[in-house]
């Protein structure tokens, strides 16, 4: 095999025993041009080469640069790739096989078709402007996906203010947040179970909750 280098030079790539041969360490966005020669068993070439080369651009399988578990279900983001402004996504659940879900213009996706306690596995190639497969994929990233927690119920005891919620699929540690007097969030416990209680309160004050799975 062989290839066209800096120089505008046939270069030897390799020999193989089969119909087909990878090239390595390749830049992204860049056009490389190959052709082919037989050799005998002493890799002597015993053939002529078609002399034009057959073109192939590179493009680098995009890495995931992010996954974030939402209320509206699985962000995906992922680095561009020059040169290409469509993007395949596949999706494996609990080590199942990858299938395709969306084709996307842009480095992000969110996936609504997620339920908690899964392990949704991500990966992402880029496609040319016929919506061909111009890339190859990665192994992918992976997160276990978890809905936000919903509270059913805030009610005020001699102890303070307790917080019940659902129990959500596969989870096994909640976190309490509270907003404080600047405005934000602010945990104020962990816990196994669906309630809390939220102490030291002062009387006639209101309070903002939210629960999130760890």
């Amino acid at each position: 095999v062989y290839y066209i280098n800096d120089k505008g030079l046939w270069q030897g790539l390799g020999n193989t025993t089969t119909t087909s041969f990878t090239h390595n360490n390749l830049t992204p966005g860049t056009t490389y041009t190959y052709t082919l020669r037989i050799l005998d068993q002493n890799n002597v070439a015993v053939s002529d080469f078609y002399k034009d080369g057959f073109k192939n651009t590179f493009y680098a399988s995009p890495g995931i640069t992010s996954l974030t578990n939402t209320a509206s279900g699985a962000q995906v983001k992922w680095a561009s790739v020059g040169g290409v402004d469509t993007y395949r996504v596949y999706k494996s659940t609990n080590g199942g096989t990858f299938v395709s879900v969306a084709d996307v213009k842009g480095n992000s996706y969110m996936d609504a078709e997620v339920a908690s306690g899964n392990k949704y596995t991500y990966s992402v190639c880029c496609l040319g402007d016929d919506l061909s497969v111009i890339s190859g994929l990665n192994q992918g990233s992976s997160i276990t996906y978890f809905e936000a927690p919903v509270i059913t119920s805030t009610y005020n005891t001699i102890d303070g203010t307790k917080i019940s919620w659902l129990k959500v699929n596969g989870a096994v540690k909640y976190r309490v947040y509270y907003i404080n007097d600047k405005g934000l969030w602010q945990g104020i416990g962990n816990t196994t179970s669906t309630e809390y209680t939220h102490s030291g309160l002062k009387d006639g004050k209101t309070y903002t909750y939210t629960v999130r799975v760890l």
